[in-house]
């Protein structure tokens, strides 16, 4: 348990990182926003003239000058400032999806044995268990069988761990199990988990 503590906790300093590292962004483009508007202002300020030659002669023409005050800067930023946080906000969500599932995978533990109420022998290799651990949290976790037709020998062998939603002797072959509700357990010493509400299955 400790190790999930340390992956945690790993996870949660990234997506802190990740968020300020967008809130830096942000307020990097609004300063580099408001030093450019502060250049054009400079510019409108001394505005150079442009001659253009026409055909009956040359014309001199002043651009029009155009002055933008603090105020005016400070309304532009505020126009522009929630919609760049509001393009952030969705960045820092689909990092915080990745992040996510990424996490939920690490979490995903599967079972080899089982003895009455009580699944254990932990692997990470999906083709040797039999059950499967999902959204573990602490010392609970939810669980559906996972295993193959062939790991299924009797009714007896999902006892105390598993209800059917109806009766395996009427399904013949027997194809798949698909669990239609998630069972619930709880860590025990040694890596042993205590089935304390049972998964159903469907024979199909």
């Amino acid at each position: 348990m400790n190790v999930i503590i340390v992956i945690s906790a790993v996870f949660v300093t990234i997506v802190l990182i990740v968020y300020a590292f967008f809130l830096y962004r942000l307020w990097n483009r609004c300063a580099k926003l408001k030093n450019s508007l502060h250049e054009i202002q400079n510019k409108n300020e001394n505005p150079t003239n442009t001659n253009f030659q026409v055909k009956n002669g040359n014309t001199n023409q002043t651009p029009t000058k155009i002055t933008l005050g603090e105020k005016e800067i400070d309304i532009i930023v505020d126009v522009v400032m929630p919609r760049l946080l509001k393009c952030i906000e969705l960045e820092q969500k689909d990092v915080q999806n990745g992040i996510s599932q990424q996490s939920s995978h690490l979490y995903e533990k599967y079972l080899k044995e089982k003895n009455g109420e009580f699944l254990s022998h932990e692997t990470s290799n999906a083709d040797e268990g039999k059950f499967k651990l999902l959204n573990i949290q602490g010392n609970k976790a939810k669980f559906e069988f996972s295993g193959k037709v062939a790991d299924f020998v009797s009714p007896d062998y999902f006892d105390k761990a598993c209800e059917f939603s109806n009766n395996p002797k009427n399904v013949n072959p027997i194809r798949h199990i698909k669990t239609i509700e998630k069972g619930e357990v709880e860590s025990q010493p040694d890596g042993i988990w205590k089935v304390t509400k049972k998964a159903k299955i469907k024979f199909e």
